[in-house]
């Protein structure tokens, strides 16, 4: 019956006509799953930085090199998806194009991607497909930087030297027409999308992608989908990285990167519901967000557990991330801490949850207690 729940509450997403109804739904939804997957999985190292920040791990022509061995034979959108369930997440955002500029769908815009590999098929598509065929919301991650696109930066130079990208140079409005014409596919090709996750390599940088344009283009082609706050204009709702704040988040205070000295210096207060500012905490199991079998710093089962609830309690969203394995299975030790979360949120979660949010509320606040209640969500898992 959990199962049956969490499909019906799913499936209103897709049905969703107003932002007000999005946002609520993303309130409700309250953990989901993150997915970093591409070649640099067969390397076993992080998605795009060993380029720009690079170390002696791999070189860049390396890297460069890796879609030619890039075959994941054992990819299972479905088993992704019932991974997912099982362990109480209620939608996925899937990396559709990182800081590398490679590709997961099949875009008419470059070869850089993953129908040129000896994979030869669109796993966007495929995984788009099986999230609609099962009520799973899924959103996008797309980069604006991309260090492959001659017109984000001049790509005769090592990466290291300029992946910041260089808006002065004149190329760079065809650039911008690439990133417009990209996010018309994926907007236009794949069903619902529940959120459009951008990122930047330095939140400095945010700017100079004329954010505005974007985030118009998403509100024209998905009326419902949400936009994250990483494109220099405000967003929907902001992404604390690698944290959680300590204090229920207002609107005003930056929380996009994982630099969180403004986040700390936030009063420890109960904030006005119209001051409340909608949050997704992107956070790793490991410290690495791509597959890397290197990086044994796995997080104990409670650990996440309490992330969740601590999240839980102070109104926002945990978006937990799997790097998939090269064959494009999701590695062990990932699914027994997930399947361990799981099976705590469908024994625990409706009760715990409530007491933790009530106890934040406890002492103020009294005359509104179904704003706050509104306010800071409930964990639904119902038998």
């Amino acid at each position: 019956m959990a199962a049956v729940a969490l499909a019906v509450r799913a499936r209103s997403c897709f049905a969703l006509g107003t932002m007000a109804d999005q946002l609520a739904w993303q309130r409700e939804a309250k953990f989901g799953m993150f997915i970093h997957w591409g070649p640099y999985s067969v390397a076993g190292v992080e998605a795009s930085w060993p380029i720009m920040t690079p170390t002696d791990e791999i070189s860049e022509a390396d890297y460069r090199a890796l879609p030619a061995r890039f075959n994941p034979v054992r990819f299972d959108p479905q088993a992704w998806i019932d991974l997912a369930r099982k362990c109480g997440q209620r939608y996925m955002v899937f990396t559709a194009k990182h800081h590398d500029g490679f590709c997961m769908f099949d875009s008419d815009y470059t070869n850089y991607k993953i129908t040129r590999t000896p994979y030869g098929k669109d796993v966007v598509r495929q995984l788009a497909d099986a999230c609609r065929a099962n009520q799973m919301p899924l959103g996008f991650y797309y980069s604006p930087p991309d260090m492959n696109h001659p017109g984000y930066r001049d790509t005769s130079k090592l990466a290291a030297t300029n992946y910041r990208g260089e808006p002065e140079r004149p190329e760079w409005p065809l650039y911008l027409e690439y990133m417009s014409l990209q996010l018309h596919e994926l907007l236009t090709k794949y069903g619902p999308v529940a959120e459009v996750w951008f990122d930047a390599v330095d939140p400095d940088t945010q700017a100079r992608y004329d954010g505005q344009r974007f985030v118009d283009e998403v509100r024209r082609l998905q009326p419902a989908a949400l936009v994250n706050n990483r494109m220099g204009v405000q967003g929907d709702f902001v992404t604390p990285e690698q944290f959680i704040p300590k204090a229920i988040p207002v609107k005003g205070i930056r929380m996009d990167s994982p630099d969180h000295s403004a986040a700390d210096k936030q009063a420890i207060t109960v904030p006005r519901p119209e001051d409340f500012q909608p949050w997704e905490t992107c956070m790793t199991i490991n410290e690495t967000w791509a597959y890397r079998s290197k990086d044994r710093k796995f997080k104990t089962v409670d650990t996440l557990i309490r992330s969740l609830i601590e999240i839980i309690s102070r109104g926002g969203n945990l978006l937990l991330d799997v790097g998939p394995q090269p064959d494009g299975q999701i590695q062990a030790e990932f699914v027994e801490r997930l399947e361990a979360v799981g099976d705590w949120t469908h024994r625990n979660g409706a009760n715990r949850s409530h007491r933790e949010a009530r106890a934040i509320y406890s002492d103020s606040r009294r005359d509104s207690h179904s704003q706050r209640e509104e306010l800071v969500g409930q964990w639904h898992s119902r038998d």
